[in-house]
C-alpha cells in the first residue's frame, strides 16, 4: 500500500507503481481525498480514498508504504523514499513472509 498525496513532490514517481505494479506485486494507492484529482492525473490502478486507511495503519503523512502479507499482517512499513526503494524492500519483506509460512525458497531478482 502506498499512502500518497496530490501535493507530494515524490508521489508522482510512486503513483506509477499503483498503475503498473512491480515484480509481481499488487500495489494499492491510498489518498485522503480527491482534492488534487490525483487518480485522474496519475491513471488507472486500485485507489482507496479516505482517512480510514491512514487511521488503521497509523499513517500521519505521505509518502509512506506498508507491505501486507498474504495473512493480512503488516510485514514492513516505512517512508517511501522512491519507487526502487519501495520495490526492493517490499520484495525482501514478502520473501521473509513466504519463508515464515514454509513456502519454497524464491530468489530475489
Amino acid at each position: 500500500m502506498l499512502f500518497l498525496s496530490g501535493d507530494c513532490a515524490a508521489c508522482d514517481e510512486l503513483a506509477a507503481l499503483v498503475v503498473t505494479g512491480g515484480d509481481g506485486l499488487e500495489v494499492v494507492g491510498v489518498l485522503r481525498d480527491l482534492d488534487a484529482a490525483a487518480p485522474q492525473r496519475w491513471g488507472a490502478g486500485i485507489w482507496v480514498i479516505g482517512d480510514a486507511a491512514f487511521d488503521v495503519f497509523g499513517v500521519t503523512s505521505p509518502p509512506f508504504f506498508c507491505v501486507v502479507g498474504a495473512d493480512g499482517a503488516v510485514a514492513l512499513e516505512g517512508v517511501a523514499v522512491g519507487a526502487s526503494y519501495v520495490l526492493e524492500h517490499a520484495a525482501r519483506a514478502l520473501v521473509r513472509c513466504e519463508r515464515a509460512a514454509g513456502a519454497p525458497r524464491r530468489e530475489l531478482g
